[in-house]
């Protein structure tokens, strides 16, 4: 079930250890770091903000035949940035695009989050996509990411 799925963004992480057959000296390997996104403010990246290496949904009841977490990656591949600099009054009518990503929950009071009617007065717009981005839990929950 989707209302089951978690969100996790991984990178690497460099890690010194002893080398076991040469006394003395050190390793530095490379290691998978996890970061689970409780809240959907920390699962909402901005641009100009280091991009996670993988974004991951999974389902922490579920297991693949390997026995790993059934899931899945979204793989992003984008060069763009945003639209309009922040702070530019018509910015107010596409705040969805200060984010390459931001993965939210879709609450059932939530409608829609941006308006075909933003066009004709972006300054004050009747739906702001930065109104979604909310510091609710999102884990075990439908996703929804644009």
């Amino acid at each position: 079930h989707l209302k089951d799925n978690s969100f996790e963004t991984i990178g690497l992480k460099y890690v010194n250890f002893s080398n076991p057959w040469s006394p003395g000296h050190t390793i530095v390997q490379s290691k998978l770091h996890r970061t689970q996104h409780e809240t959907e403010r920390s699962a909402a990246f901005r641009f100009g903000k280091k991009f996670p290496k993988y974004l991951h949904f999974y389902n922490p009841n579920q297991n693949n035949k390997w026995g790993h977490k059934k899931g899945y990656r979204i793989q992003y591949n984008s060069h763009a940035n945003s639209v309009l600099p922040r702070g530019w009054k018509e910015e107010n009518g596409i705040t969805w695009s200060r984010y390459p990503l931001a993965v939210t929950r879709h609450k059932d009071n939530e409608v829609t989050s941006s308006s075909i009617y933003t066009q004709n007065d972006p300054w004050e717009p009747v739906v702001s996509f930065e109104e979604f981005i909310h510091l609710s839990l999102t884990s075990n929950s439908k996703w929804t990411t644009c």
